[in-house]
Formats: structure tokens, C-alpha cells, sequence
């Protein structure tokens, strides 16, 4: 079977790339492929449990406790534990920093690029480009929800 680790940030039900994944997730055949998801702590309404319904795992860091320290920590021990054949990043947060450390596993990276623009504000923006750092260097496949989003995170490739 075929594990990848999710990076969406978030499994809130508000959240519009994780309403895309959960589509998707619906619809594979999960004998062949399944999800495990490694995200920040959501409140509200989530979809943890249609997740843990469908064979997926869901992989906290509390509220508070999220930082690049943390990230790396949590990333590492998940690919020393299980088998996962791909991340999934959807980018743009600081999850970005998992590249690294699954590059260094061996573990093939997809990144998928959902926005048009960085952010709405300037430092937010800032952030979020050395948060993309590594998307070049390390990324094996490239996917966009569309040209302008590719172009945004990914340039020319």
C-alpha cells in the first residue's frame, strides 16, 4: 500500500484545500492509497473523525506548540515510524520545513501550490516566501490548482 502524509496545515472543514484533499480522499481506492495527515491543532468543526473513518491517521502539534522546532520533531519521527511513500505539501505555511527532512529520509515530496499570491499583508508575505524556500530544492513533483498558482509558487517550472 501506498502512504502519504498530508501537510494541509489544517483539517478544519472551513478550510478550502483541505475540502479538496477530503474529495479526493473520498474517492481513491484506499486498499491501494491511503492519507495520514500532520497538521496544527484546529478548532471547530473538523473532519478528524471522517478522516480516522477512512483508514487515515491524524497527526497533531497542540495549539501554541507550533514552530519550526516542533515541525522538524514531528516530521522526523513520523518518517523514522512509518512508511510513507510521498508528502503531500500544500503549500504555503510552516510545514514548508518537512521538505528538508524528507528529503533527507528519502521520501519523495509533491508539492501543491493553491494560492495566486503570498499573502494579503506584507509581512505575512515575507514569511511565506522563506517558508517556499525549499520547494525548488527539494520538491519531485509539481501540481497547481491553476497556471497563475503554479506561477506564484513554482516561477517558470
Amino acid at each position: 500500500m501506498i502512504r502519504i502524509l498530508q501537510l494541509p496545515n489544517t483539517i478544519s472543514r472551513e478550510n478550502g484545500r483541505m475540502s479538496v484533499i477530503m474529495s479526493i480522499y473520498r474517492h481513491i481506492d484506499r486498499t491501494k492509497i491511503q492519507f495520514d495527515f500532520a497538521v496544527s491543532e484546529s478548532s471547530g468543526d473538523t473532519y478528524l473523525d471522517e478522516i480516522e473513518k477512512l483508514g487515515g491517521k491524524v497527526f497533531v502539534i497542540p495549539f501554541g506548540e507550533v514552530s519550526y522546532k516542533s515541525v522538524v520533531k514531528m516530521v522526523n519521527m513520523l518518517l523514522k515510524k512509518r512508511e510513507y511513500s510521498f508528502i503531500h505539501y500544500h503549500a504555503i505555511s510552516i510545514w514548508g520545513v518537512a521538505l528538508t527532512v524528507a528529503h533527507r529520509h528519502g521520501v519523495k515530496i509533491i508539492t501543491h501550490s493553491h494560492a495566486t499570491y503570498f499573502s494579503d499583508g506584507f509581512m505575512k508575505s515575507i514569511r511565506n516566501r522563506i517558508f517556499s524556500l525549499n520547494i525548488k530544492l527539494y520538491s519531485d513533483k509539481l501540481a497547481a490548482v491553476s497556471p497563475e498558482a503554479g506561477r506564484t509558487l513554482f516561477g517558470k517550472r
